[in-house]
């Protein structure tokens, strides 16, 4: 009975200032979505393996022609 009491005064002063509702929950949507992408990328990126076969054996070569100018 006291949860239904909160949530009723709650939706009253929601509609009391919807401007300020809807800058609360445009930014916690925002941050759920930001948050949700950054960790797909960092999940994607250093988390999961490389689809290939020993992936642990690939590496990098780079080569230079020349001298330095020093």
């Amino acid at each position: 009975m006291y949860l239904f009491q909160n949530l009723r005064q709650a939706v009253r002063r929601m509609r009391a200032t919807p401007g300020f509702t809807f800058a609360v929950i445009a930014t916690l949507g925002l941050t759920v979505g930001l948050s949700t992408t950054v960790f797909s990328v960092l999940d994607a990126v250093f988390i999961r393996p490389l689809p290939y076969r020993n992936a642990d054996r690939i590496f990098a070569l780079r080569t230079t022609c020349g001298s330095p100018m020093f």
